[in-house]
């Protein structure tokens, strides 16, 4: 359900640009750049992998996988 609005903000960040969305594999397939804006790099202690484990159930990270 977030994801439409998701990736309405990622495409308002590249403006001009086409993206087509690949739902399955979490990525763009026409436009790697724009990948950078699905993710982030958190600081040494608010990693949610830290916070919650990497097995908890429930947890979704549109970029975090093993």
């Amino acid at each position: 359900m977030n994801e439409a609005p998701l990736l309405g903000t990622v495409a308002i960040r590249v403006p001009g640009q086409l993206l087509n969305w690949d739902a399955d594999n979490i990525k763009f397939p026409n436009d790697p750049d724009a990948e950078r804006y699905l993710s982030r790099i958190y600081r040494k202690g608010w990693n949610i992998r830290d916070a919650f484990g990497s097995k908890s159930e429930g947890f979704h990270d549109m970029r975090c996988r093993p």
